[in-house]
């Protein structure tokens, strides 16, 4: 049977103290010399550390399990030659333990303890492997033994593994249904070694029904062979490929033909989707290209390396997608590829989207005589590249006839062009998210005119100031929640610089300020500067300051103008509260102080410690979803690493268990959105990976 390929090592080596996890089957290969000097001790080659079970132990040139009997014991044993390098194999079959040196067999050995996980060459004190090795190679699947010859004569440890294929399905069919008559197909191969010959169906074998036969090929250039029997013209045969691509069909005659038979190939499709100039790129791998050794993909805006070069873009764990705002709204070439672990290009592809934001208007178009337009046009052209985006007429008996469109942001000329009876035509453009009037012609009158689209959001970003013309000033943070009856709340804590104190706002309506309402330090009794605010649920807010004081606020009116303010909790050192969050699974509170991680009841009850950081450490990012804690903590040296936990705080993953894209982000900034159940990670640099799957993130 075919063997996949799991480690390689190299290196004249005593120890390499490595795990390596075992198939269920598996083939292992490795090269020694001088295992049997005087003094030399070669010993648990390769063990599972707990629980003293053996792959190979051996003594003196003795090979076995680690229990009798052993093979090739003393003088008998290939391994007696010094100075020279001996390939040395173990083949699990899922029973027995079968034995090669130097490509030929030893015999087998049923072991008492088989291993799942073994440590490479690391024995216990005093029992180390003691002699030089080569090169060692790990194998899923029992090599045979031609397999295990090949590798030794090869003289390189190599297990090529099984050719791929291709299966092919031979319908054979007789039109009387009384067999081929003595006649057959035979398919060779280019060097003209027969693969198989096909007969025919059996006797009442009738149609449509008939005789299917498969047969595995590699990829090339086939030969067909028809003998046409008795009566070749009740007889056909159809040969498909596993992918339903027909290679032959053959009729009732003699002859020869060819085909050519195709091995799938590594493919890497991408998928885009745009929104607001943002680009999201999703990448889809076939098995081949998963088969090639793809552990991750890469992208970037501009072409990547070449196949077997360095990608030389942005790399993304599979299964997690990506996001990129290029500078420009326009057509974009998005290139992406299949990576190895090397970072080397498996396959490559790309794809092109215009990011160019949009907005949807609605079109109206009537005909007072009901009659059609008689061959008037309503032409929509882009001011800035000239593009024709609308061009259509109005059908008889369709008025009035609405019609959504799609327009990039920008400036627009519109005309009525040609026909006849042009006074029976009118038409209304407007935006279709507020029924804002874009353009208005009643009996053709105007018969064209301009009109400009733009995001809505940024038309109101430009009435709307967030300070409300200087009102607020030494905002530090802002949070959204809700006060008493689900009624929508937001929330602003300002920095006096003069006094180190803090003052809040809360407000009904965050752009309107005559709903805002301001708790100073004197009226609330908070100690210190805010460090951070959020919201939890049941009105509750909480607040963290630079006493290291932690205060529940609950409003009490819908306008916000009411509330209490309580010390639920205080850091005896003073330190700052760092971060903080509210976890919805378990519905406490987390916050961060002095190194140190806390959960809390609302209310105040039940602090707990869960978490102690190292000196210099802190917390700068907390967020909770879907029944886990994600946090970014900054080291003692400025760098940054994610943490994903559960909520009971038993099972916390480090960078090292993350995927290579998110262990090297550097993320400082995490969020989650329960709405769009969306995961996001933001580096310093601007770069966002997002999941729908937090264990997308996870090895």
């Amino acid at each position: 049977m075919a063997v996949t390929f799991q480690e390689h090592r190299l290196g004249s080596l005593t120890s390499l103290g490595a795990q390596v996890a075992l198939a269920a089957t598996y083939t292992i290969n490795i090269w020694v010399k001088n295992v049997t000097l005087p003094g030399q001790e070669w010993a648990n080659l390769f063990q599972q550390t707990s629980g003293w079970k053996y792959v190979l132990d051996a003594n003196y040139g003795a090979i076995g399990t680690g229990a009798a009997p052993r093979l090739a014991a003393g003088a008998s044993s290939p391994l007696q030659v010094a100075d020279t390098w001996h390939l040395v194999s173990a083949v699990y079959n899922g029973s027995t333990m079968e034995y090669y040196v130097n490509g030929t067999s030893i015999g087998s050995i049923t072991p008492a303890n088989p291993p799942s996980v073994i440590d490479v060459l690391n024995g216990p004190a005093g029992q180390e492997f003691a002699a030089e090795v080569k090169d060692m190679r790990v194998y899923s699947g029992v090599a045979t033994a031609g397999e295990i010859l090949a590798s030794f004569d090869a003289g390189d440890g190599i297990l090529a593994p099984a050719p791929a294929t291709v299966n092919l399905s031979v319908l054979q069919t007789d039109s009387y249904g009384d067999t081929w008559n003595g006649g057959s197909v035979t398919i060779s191969d280019a060097n003209g070694t027969v693969i198989q010959t096909f007969l025919g169906p059996a006797q009442d074998v009738k149609l449509p029904a008939g005789l299917t036969e498969t047969v595995d090929v590699e990829g090339g250039t086939y030969t067909y062979t028809v003998a046409p029997g008795g009566f070749p013209g009740e007889n056909a045969c159809t040969i498909t490929d596993e992918y339903g691509t027909v290679l032959a069909n053959l009729v009732g005659t003699s002859g020869t033909g060819t085909f050519d038979v195709s091995l799938p190939s590594p493919v890497i499709t991408p998928t885009l989707t745009t929104s607001a100039g943002e680009i999201t790129i999703s990448a889809t791998l076939n098995a081949e290209a998963i088969a090639a050794g793809a552990t991750d993909w890469a992208y970037s805006l501009s072409a990547l390396g070449a196949e077997g070069q360095p990608h030389g873009g942005t790399l993304v764990a599979l299964g997690v997608d990506a996001t990129v705002t290029p500078a420009t709204h326009e057509v974009h070439t998005v290139y992406l590829a299949a990576v190895d672990a090397s970072g080397n290009v498996i396959v490559a592809n790309s794809d092109t989207i215009d990011n160019s934001p949009t907005i949807s208007v609605t079109i109206v178009k009537s005909d007072s005589y009901d009659d059609s337009w008689d061959g008037t046009f309503l032409v929509i052209t882009h001011d800035g590249t000239g593009t024709e985006l609308y061009n259509a007429t109005l059908a008889g008996g369709a008025s009035p006839l609405t019609v959504l469109v799609d327009l990039p942001y920008g400036t627009y000329s519109w005309a009525l062009v040609g026909g006849d009876w042009i006074n029976e035509h009118s038409v209304v453009i407007t935006l279709t998210s507020d029924g804002t009037e874009l353009a208005n012609s009643a009996a053709s009158v105007p018969s064209s005119g301009s009109f400009t689209v733009e995001s809505p959001v940024a038309a109101a970003a430009a009435a709307y100031q967030w300070d409300h013309g200087g009102e607020l000033t030494h905002i530090k943070h802002f949070s959204a929640g809700y006060s008493v009856i689900g009624a929508d709340a937001y929330g602003y804590t300002k920095e006096e610089p003069s006094d180190n104190t803090t003052t809040l706002y809360f407000a009904s309506d965050f752009k309107t300020f005559s709903t805002f309402t301001e708790y100073t330090a004197a009226s609330t009794g908070i100690e210190g500067s805010p460090s951070c605010l959020t919201y939890g649920t049941n009105n509750l807010w909480l607040l963290g300051t630079s006493a290291g004081k932690v205060y529940e606020i609950t409003l009490l009116s819908v306008d916000s103008s009411t509330a209490f303010f309580d010390e639920r909790w205080s850091n005896a050192t003073g330190e700052a509260i760092n971060a903080m969050k509210f976890d919805a699974n378990t519905g406490r509170w987390i916050f961060e102080t002095e190194d140190s991680l806390y959960t809390m009841d609302q209310g105040g009850a039940n602090v707990q410690s869960q978490l102690s950081l190292a000196a210099g450490e802190k917390i700068v990012d907390i967020q909770s979803g879907e029944g886990h804690i994600v946090y970014v903590v900054r080291k003692a040296d400025y760098s940054f690493e994610l943490f994903v936990c559960d909520s009971s705080w038993a099972n916390i993953k480090d960078s090292a268990s993350m995927q290579p894209i998110l262990a090297s982000h550097e993320a400082i900034d995490v969020n989650y959105s329960a709405d769009s159940d969306l995961w996001t990670a933001s580096s310093a640099s601007g770069v966002v990976i997002s999941t729908d799957d937090l264990s997308n993130w996870l090895i």
